[in-house]
């Protein structure tokens, strides 16, 4: 009976139906999404924790209404996709160039990341230095690398954020007792799952068939 309801629940996963729509405001520029470069507005993101790499930059109004372009600190954004059919990241809004320079001077910047209900969501995000020289942030991808090694974080370009040597384990004596996986709980632990656990589980999934 656990094996038909591991089969059924990862069967439903794998159908992609909990895939979340993440907006990104005008704003913000983006430039990495799970380890990769990645600049656009509109991303579909399966359940899971997913890291963005953004900055805000835009053009405001500086001395005598000129127009002068501020960017900040580049951010590692933790973007959690649970159930949500929309997620969007928003930027402050700032009428005038000193507005924002003070804010980023300040570590001011007021993210705000909502569902597609406008109910605020909880995200973690952080200053995430770059390479030396006068373009730091040109090899945006190494820069992510380093930023993960140093954390000893896993990135799945698909999937997200993952945890080294998770296992997934089934223990049919305990199934009783500890009552049958949810669908939840079964996505989950598939997230955390490592290449090789994946393709091993996903494996003893078509023998037990």
């Amino acid at each position: 009976m656990l094996q038909k309801v591991l089969v059924l629940t990862v069967a439903a996963f794998s159908l992609n139906a909990f895939a979340a729509e993440l907006i990104i405001d005008k704003p913000i520029s983006v430039l990495a999404l799970n380890g990769s470069a990645f600049s656009e507005r509109k991303v579909q993101l399966e359940p899971g924790v997913h890291q963005l790499v953004a900055r805000y930059s835009h053009q405001l109004a500086d001395t005598g209404n000129k127009k002068k372009r501020i960017q900040s600190e580049v951010k590692v954004f933790d973007v959690v996709v649970t159930n949500e059919e929309t997620i969007r990241l928003n930027a402050p809004r700032y009428n005038r160039y000193s507005q924002a320079e003070y804010a980023f001077a300040n570590d001011q910047i007021e993210w705000v990341m909502q569902d597609q209900n406008g109910a605020a969501l909880e995200f973690t995000t952080e200053f995430i230095p770059g390479r030396p020289g006068l373009l730091p942030y040109s090899d945006i991808e190494r820069v992510v690398e380093d930023y993960n090694k140093k954390h000893s974080i896993v990135v799945d370009e698909v999937k997200g954020i993952m945890t080294e040597n998770s296992q997934f384990v089934v223990d049919a004596s305990n199934s009783v007792a500890s009552g049958s996986p949810t669908l939840d709980s079964t996505k989950h632990h598939f997230l955390q799952l490592s290449d090789e656990d994946k393709k091993a589980f996903k494996k003893w999934l078509v023998d037990v068939d």
